[in-house]
């Protein structure tokens, strides 16, 4: 593909909304398809149609219900969440993919992106550790413009799916209005007391609320 036709491309997919596409965890194979629309309409019922989003280079759900009511939600984007399909930094990004940063070394946080090649749109930073089978939500920071599209659950289900097996754990998710009513519609977690494994404390990383339940650091 030339420069100038990749541009003229990119040019027509922003123009159709697809940059602006929301997105929610999950894939396209064969009879395994989401059950609901984000209107919360059964697709058995409604009826869906399935399709691509050039800019994002991935599988499109469409409910044909919130298309004839022209519901800006009609349409949405699956990023799968599996570990084997995150890429580490570093290698090159094509449409929106969740980029994972490891930690520089052990029992210290990494991360996990979804970005596009120009932009990152959130991140979950955490911290593992496989033979103490521990894991800790350290942080989870979607950009405003992104807020509200499915970034912060497609990240919540990537660190879940990294950190699969493990015991998780959280820090205290705050008392912020907008944090609030993101966890009272996604799935959590674990609770949200910081429980790190001696390898985590041992390499300094702390939080207050540890010590507030009693934690000797």
């Amino acid at each position: 593909m030339s420069d100038s036709f990749a541009a003229a491309w990119a040019t027509w997919d922003t123009a159709r909304g697809e940059g602006q596409c929301p997105v929610r965890p999950g894939r396209v194979t064969g009879d395994e398809r989401p059950a609901r629309c984000l209107a919360g309409h059964d697709l058995a019922l409604a009826g869906c149609s399935l399709g691509y989003n050039h800019t994002y280079r991935t599988s499109t759900v469409s409910c044909r219900v919130c298309q004839d009511l022209r519901h800006p939600r009609a349409t949405w984007a699956l990023i799968d969440p599996a570990a084997e399909s995150q890429v580490m930094a570093g290698a090159d990004v094509d449409g929106l993919a969740l980029v994972v940063t490891p930690p520089p070394r052990p029992g210290v946080a990494g991360t996990i992106e979804l970005r596009t090649s120009a932009e990152s749109r959130g991140r979950v930073e955490l911290l593992l550790c496989g033979p103490c089978r521990r894991a800790v939500a350290v942080a989870l920071d979607v950009r405003p413009e992104h807020r509200r599209t499915g970034v912060g659950t497609v990240l919540v289900e990537a660190a879940r799916a990294r950190g699969a097996g493990c015991r998780w754990t959280t820090v205290p998710r705050g008392a912020d209005a907008v944090a609030r009513a993101f966890w009272c519609r996604a799935p959590l977690l674990g609770p949200d007391r910081p429980q790190p494994c001696s390898h985590m404390l041992t390499a300094g990383w702390s939080h207050p609320d540890m010590a507030e339940a009693g934690w000797v650091l």
